[in-house]
């Protein structure tokens, strides 16, 4: 399994890119890069929170900290892109395919999370009273909102972090600190 993800990692032109335009630095370095650009982009996450706790008065917070992972996605493509600089794609970015990719990606996840409520309910771990649709008019802004958050995770985790992380250290090692770090 592990030749197989070096061989796909060795073909990649995502990779080749990220470690084309990485600059080699030292360890202390890029883990202090790294800390930094996690810091600054949560300070701005929660200033977007706060700004629009009070423009917005009284509405979901957890909603409004959702919608604000947008900033991730933009601090990730100016300091790649300006300071790396770095080209989209190395992010992981490519035209080719991109809508048919997501799709497919949103229905394995949407597979998952259905087998895991038909599992439960096989098991009795989850139980089914019916449809309340009193609340139904927050789904559409959850729905965008978790897609915007799940966005700035991934861009953050996986298309900067791995790719980044790949460049001076083993694809398998920069797929390890990418997962410690999401599940973090």
């Amino acid at each position: 399994m592990f030749e197989a993800i070096e061989k796909f990692a060795a073909k990649s032109v995502t990779l080749k890119e990220a470690r084309e335009n990485v600059k080699d630095i030292s360890l202390v370095k890029e883990i202090g890069i790294y800390i930094v650009l996690f810091l600054i982009l949560y300070f701005f996450m929660v200033l977007v929170v706060a700004i629009a706790g009070y423009c917005l008065g009284n509405i979901d917070n957890f909603l409004i900290s959702l919608f604000s992972f947008a900033v991730v996605p933009v601090g990730i493509y100016i300091y790649a892109t300006k300071i790396e600089k770095r080209s989209w794609r190395s992010i992981g970015f490519s035209k080719g395919n991109a809508f048919s990719s997501t799709l497919k990606g949103a229905l394995i996840g949407f597979s998952m999370f259905l087998a895991v409520v038909i599992i439960g309910l096989a098991l009795g771990q989850f139980t089914f009273t019916g449809f309340d649709f009193s609340q139904a008019i927050y789904a559409l802004p959850f729905l965008v909102a978790f897609t915007i958050q799940s966005f700035g995770e991934e861009i953050y985790t996986r298309g900067w972090t791995l790719t980044y992380f790949s460049k001076r250290h083993s694809i398998l090692s920069a797929i390890l600190a990418a997962n410690i770090i999401f599940i973090l």
